[in-house]
């Protein structure tokens, strides 16, 4: 039951000690019950140290001296938390960007008590204005199609009702999961640097013990603008997609089993890298070696070879 839960928050960041210290406050101001939190920094940051040791409750922070990639950190954050808090019940993955409103924690809590068995709830995620920036996949067709036509919130609620609603596979930026469930299902993956580890790690989860969604909960999801010369930040965007590209046709080829539903997408998320970076030569090679790697030689966007 909610009442018994002993919940640690897990989280893994990268250069982002504002964003670190407003998710403090969010967490906070939680209904629900932290019992802790184990942060692992992949900048190895004295400041992020000092923000996260200010917490109200027993923390745990990791310096990693060398950025490792989210699904690094979460495994070392999750390896930590065995150790360090072997009774909790339960584990809460945050995005060092996510702004979980007060209740939030509560009302997954909530769902799955009222879920039964399954193993990982998940609220939906909007942007700064309000809108549906991603959601789960849920596992009936006509939840499907209301994500399709609709990014506002309360449109969601008022076609598919609150739930929980059984869904295959959820971004990471807020996952409440049974620690049995993480451990049945296997933690975080070390080889996914960037992207991927999160579709991953929940499609095992979903795939284990199951994956609920709720769609009265609404968690904000607010990256850092932008910043700097414009040309480089846009060839970080163009390797973070490339590593999107490599990690989906990895997981909808090489792990059938779980993330057959991502094969839907994939034609889709490589049309889209065309129409935002434009048809050349050049284009087409990167995204040729995303489908190589990914496809055929069977690496997820980090490994190391």
């Amino acid at each position: 039951m909610a009442g018994d839960a002993r919940v640690v928050v897990l989280v893994a960041t990268y250069r982002r000690n504002r964003e670190v210290a407003r998710l403090l406050g969010a967490l906070k101001a939680q209904t629900g019950p932290v019992a802790g939190m184990v942060v692992a920094d992949n900048g190895a940051d004295p400041e992020c140290r000092a923000v996260v040791e200010s917490a109200e409750w027993p923390t745990v922070y990791l310096s990693l001296p060398e950025n490792e990639g989210c699904g690094a950190g979460l495994r070392a954050a999750e390896e930590a938390a065995l150790t360090r808090f072997s009774q909790a019940t339960h584990w809460w993955i945050l995005d060092d960007d996510a702004v979980p409103p007060p209740e939030t924690l509560e009302q997954l809590l909530a769902a799955l008590d009222r879920a039964g068995g399954f193993g990982m709830a998940v609220p939906l995620l909007t942007d700064g204005q309000g809108k549906v920036w991603a959601f789960p996949e849920p596992v009936d067709r006509g939840a499907r199609r209301v994500f399709r036509q609709t990014d506002a919130p309360a449109e969601v609620v008022r076609h598919l009702g609150p739930g929980p609603h059984a869904a295959c596979w959820a971004t990471g930026a807020c996952q409440l999961v049974r620690v049995r469930a993480a451990r049945d299902a296997g933690l975080h993956r070390t080889d996914f640097w960037m992207l991927g580890e999160d579709l991953d790690f929940s499609m095992r989860v979903a795939s284990s013990s199951g994956l609920c969604f709720v769609t009265e909960v609404w968690v904000p999801h607010l990256p850092p603008e932008s910043a700097g010369d414009p040309v480089s930040a846009e060839a970080w965007a163009r390797r973070k997609f490339r590593s999107l590209l490599q990690n989906l046709t990895y997981l909808a080829i090489h792990q059938w089993k779980e993330a057959r539903h991502l094969w839907r997408y994939l034609p889709g998320n490589y049309r889209r890298y065309f129409r935002t970076y434009g048809w050349s030569w050049t284009r087409l090679k990167e995204a040729g070696t995303c489908f190589w790697r990914g496809a055929v030689r069977g690496w997820p966007a980090g490994t190391k070879k």
